[in-house]
């Protein structure tokens, strides 16, 4: 965060960041549960359980040491969101690769669709890309290097997120010239 923005400034953009990041891998939970385990009782207890854990932390962070210490320091126990946003998202790149893996084998036999099978290995391959950040960030810190807000942190996360932004763009707004590259190929 910018450092000439006021306490209170910072503070309410770190709150909206908070909110966004839990609704957006809330919401990745949901799709991951709906699309590839809905029936499977675990699933249920990952969908639902990391954002209660992620909500606790915040609440944690808010009442306990405050929103600006996180911001300033980046410690406190909102920091445990880089470990749940990380078991989301290699949660959903594994059961989209998984599912990729099956689709492979059916399009020998002429049983799944060339398109869908290279949608769901992008955004398998996208989640993987966006998890390698939180896994980066991770390693790291444990080293004793803080990359939130440095020069290193935006080495990282800017080509990683570039990575991952291009593969979900081509399977969410494909361009046409693309998808016939995808219906070309033989033995996708």
């Amino acid at each position: 965060m910018a450092p000439d923005l006021s306490e209170g400034a910072r503070t309410a953009v770190a709150l909206l960041s908070m909110l966004m990041s839990a609704g957006g891998l809330a919401a990745v939970n949901v799709f991951t549960r709906r699309a590839f385990r809905p029936h499977e009782l675990w699933s249920a207890a990952l969908m639902w359980g990391i954002p209660l854990a992620m909500f606790i932390c915040g609440l944690w962070q808010v009442f306990g040491p405050g929103t600006l210490v996180f911001v300033t320091t980046g410690s406190g126990p909102w920091s445990g969101n880089t470990y749940l946003g990380l078991v989301t998202m290699l949660w959903a790149g594994g059961e989209a690769l998984a599912h990729y893996s099956l689709l492979r084998k059916r399009l020998k036999l002429g049983l799944a669709d060339p398109i869908v099978a290279n949608r769901m290995f992008l955004w398998g391959f996208s989640i993987f890309a966006a998890a390698s950040i939180s896994a980066s960030t991770l390693v790291l810190q444990a080293l004793g290097y803080n990359v939130a807000g440095t020069a290193l942190g935006t080495l990282l996360v800017g080509p990683l997120g570039l990575v991952s932004a291009s593969g979900l763009a081509l399977a969410f707004w494909p361009p046409k010239a693309y998808l016939a590259w995808v219906q070309a190929r033989e033995n996708f």
